[in-house]
């Protein structure tokens, strides 16, 4: 009893509890007041819920609706990333291409890049090829023997009117080298007159 006594008392001294083994419910009297929680402490209650989210994409159903998304995809462009990061992120996320660059905005997070800016890709610097003519060297090697009369005699009276002409329509820059005997083709050798030579061959000069 001793031990109750003392316990009561420090009860006292501490939270000023009365002597009386007789609740005190908040009136002075010891009797019950009216107030319904009868004396209880209201500790209150989180009645507040999560926002719907049906596609768990971390953007909420109404959130949807105001970003013009799926509900019910949680990545409604097929980028690569879900709606509630794409809005987090600042990209569009009814739009694969934020940026318009030509690379998903998924593909340009995982590469390190910023979806909200254009790249440059590879291969835009462009090179046009400025046409450089050449001279071209055109030889002919002719067989001087004795059974090559009528050929050497072909190429003489061929080379100029035939073969010179087409060469030059073609726009061709181009020299003739000709390796052969030099003389009258009676003696199995060749003149080449002009254009092609500085020379009518009449007579056929001495070299």
């Amino acid at each position: 009893m001793r031990f109750i006594t003392l316990t009561s008392c420090l009860l006292i001294a501490a939270g000023g509890c009365s002597d009386s083994p007789t609740a005190n419910n908040g009136s002075s009297n010891g009797m019950p007041n009216a107030n319904p929680n009868n004396g209880t402490v209201n500790n209150g209650s989180n009645n507040a819920t999560t926002a719907a989210d049906a596609d768990g994409d971390g953007l909420s159903d109404a959130d949807e609706l105001i970003y013009g998304t799926d509900p019910s995809n949680p990545d409604t462009d097929g980028d690569g990333i879900n709606d509630g990061d794409e809005v987090a992120l600042g990209t569009d996320p009814t739009n694969p291409d934020t940026d318009g660059d030509g690379v998903l905005d998924g593909s340009e997070v995982v590469a390190g890049s910023d979806p909200k800016i254009a790249d440059e890709a590879c291969g835009l610097t462009r090179y046009t090829a400025s046409l450089d003519e050449k001279p071209v060297d055109i030889i002919f090697v002719i067989d001087n023997s004795g059974s090559m009369g009528d050929e050497i005699q072909s190429v003489q009276d061929n080379v100029n009117t035939n073969f010179a002409d087409i060469i030059r329509a073609s726009g061709i820059n181009f020299r003739v080298i000709m390796l052969s005997s030099h003389g009258n083709v009676g003696s199995e050798s060749i003149c080449v007159a002009s254009p092609l030579s500085g020379t009518n061959c009449m007579p056929i000069p001495n070299a």
